[in-house]
């Protein structure tokens, strides 16, 4: 990609970077573990979301609360790459090298529910603009698979709040 000329060949082999970086990253927790069915989601997202905000050359801080929470790794892999499409529009849409850039991911577990958010105090955006894009429509049919509600808000950047059972 740091070769790459054509800026929009740049961002697709950066794209494709960071999905495949979500997986590693899941299959190097899952090595690590004993248990290979399920995964503790904190250890995971975080070491994901440091992962990916590594890949941008502009300064952002990370902002975690993350309940430890086991989850099966079918839910996780698809979390994580939801986690990977959020995080990356984020860094390339919402933020500049002008100001403090923070991103805030928070997974709390609610009786039989789980809910993810992941913020950011960017630039925000047109909610039906962007949501005809390839990774939007990815996290689309990821929320799908695992039963998910998804809900953005513009309000000082974007806010989304993912909730799915954890009775699949």
């Amino acid at each position: 990609a740091e070769s790459m000329q054509d800026e929009s060949a740049k961002q697709a082999l950066l794209n494709a970077h960071n999905r495949i970086t979500s997986m590693l990253v899941l299959y190097d927790k899952l090595y690590k573990n004993e248990n290979t069915n399920e995964i503790d989601m904190a250890l995971y997202l975080s070491s994901l979301v440091e992962e990916i905000t590594n890949t941008f050359p502009i300064g952002i801080g990370i902002q975690e609360d993350l309940d430890s929470i086991l989850i099966p790794v079918k839910v996780a892999s698809s979390i994580g790459i939801i986690v990977n499409e959020l995080i990356t529009n984020s860094c390339k849409y919402g933020f500049n090298e002008t100001r403090e850039n923070v991103i805030t991911i928070g997974l709390k577990k609610n009786l039989k529910k789980v809910v993810l958010t992941i913020a950011d105090n960017g630039t925000g955006f047109n909610i039906d603009e962007s949501a005809a894009g390839f990774g939007m429509n990815l996290v689309s049919t990821l929320i799908s698979q695992i039963k998910g509600k998804h809900t953005i808000k513009n309000k000082d950047g974007i806010i989304h709040t993912i909730s799915f059972s954890l009775l699949q």
